[in-house]
């Protein structure tokens, strides 16, 4: 939570207050999601509590000229 939390608006510039904090919860109850896509990023995570999980942030808008 803690990674998506301050790594989103880094990835995502634009991303707003109110797209985080849905995100957050989606990834919070459903703790598996492929494909989510929240402003310009995307996520791929999937594990659980015992074993770990594995995350997946991109955006595919991302240039090095922003």
């Amino acid at each position: 939570m803690e990674i998506v939390t301050y790594m989103s608006p880094i990835f995502d510039r634009e991303l707003t207050q109110e797209e985080l904090d849905k995100a957050l919860i989606d990834v919070s109850e459903k703790r598996d999601l492929n494909g989510y896509y929240y402003g310009d990023l995307g996520i791929v995570l999937f594990g659980s509590d015992t074993q770990g999980y594995e995350l997946m942030l991109k955006n595919d808008t991302y240039s090095i000229d922003k």
